[in-house]
């Protein structure tokens, strides 16, 4: 029997505009299982889905890197994997100067920074309602104070981004950090010890359930660590077919309300087990 599902946000839960479906959110009350939503956004990127689902108790950010109390006034920080501050601050001053045609975003755990408004810019405030704050990443860099949870490279240029996703790894082998395009024009940069399975850990001990009563959907590289600690891992139509290899379910796509057809048509069966 499932008793507690997760879901990644973009792709999965989230369709193309960034948003819930009426349908997809009906069902969900419906089904009325305690859901988390485990994602590589930031919390204030999550902050909208969490009010619209009234989804008050714990959820993931920053592909694990943030697990966090949601509340209608706010959140708190349960635990956190930050990256390291001299290497997030090598890796951005070097691709702005080696790809200045590509979009970089810092990430803190409040705020969204830019060093200019771009394309990719416009993009992303539209997915995700979230306002920037314009700095020179220069003078953003002294101040070794700063958190810094992720890196987000955007481009829809795609030689452009096959060639930041084949230097990186190249230049730095022994960097402690995860990439992971979560979608064609997106890169994201986390620490390597930011897996999304650390939230649903957390919550399985916290709640005493066992694995096979983990439900978890997802259509990226980034939701395999997920896939590998629930008993009942669902993949979108939209995925690729590596990630599909490793369902138990196929469902439908995001832009279909693939995560309710699933709950409607998977889970009554798994409830009866």
């Amino acid at each position: 029997m499932i008793k507690h599902l997760f879901s990644d946000m973009d792709g999965t839960i989230l369709r193309e505009d960034g948003r819930i479906s009426p349908e997809t959110a009906q069902v969900i009350r419906q089904v009325g299982l305690p859901l988390t939503l485990v994602s590589a956004r930031s919390p204030m990127e999550m902050r909208e889905a969490i009010d619209q689902l009234g989804l008050h108790d714990v959820h993931v950010g920053f592909n694990g890197g943030y697990i966090f109390q949601a509340s209608p006034e706010g959140y708190q920080v349960i635990h956190e994997v930050r990256m390291d501050y001299d290497l997030a601050k090598t890796l951005v001053l070097d691709l702005r100067g080696r790809y200045p045609d590509l979009s970089i975003s810092v990430f803190d755990d409040q705020t969204w920074f830019v060093d200019r408004y771009d394309d990719c810019v416009a993009y992303e405030q539209n997915l995700t309602g979230l306002d920037y704050v314009l700095v020179d990443y220069e003078d953003f860099f002294q101040a070794p104070w700063r958190k810094v949870f992720k890196l987000m490279l955007v481009t829809f240029d795609h030689e452009l981004m096959e060639a930041v996703k084949a230097y990186l790894p190249a230049a730095y082998p022994e960097a402690e950090i995860g990439l992971y395009q979560t979608s064609i024009p997106y890169l994201e940069v986390t620490p390597r010890l930011a897996q999304k399975s650390l939230g649903i850990q957390y919550i399985q001990e916290r709640e005493g359930l066992t694995r096979q009563e983990l439900m978890a959907f997802g259509d990226g590289a980034n939701d395999l660590a997920m896939f590998q600690v629930v008993g009942q891992a669902v993949v979108m139509a939209n995925a690729s077919e590596a990630i599909k290899a490793q369902a138990d379910y196929v469902t439908l796509s995001n832009e279909e309300d693939g995560v309710a057809y699933a709950l409607l048509h998977y889970l009554p069966s798994l409830q009866k087990q």
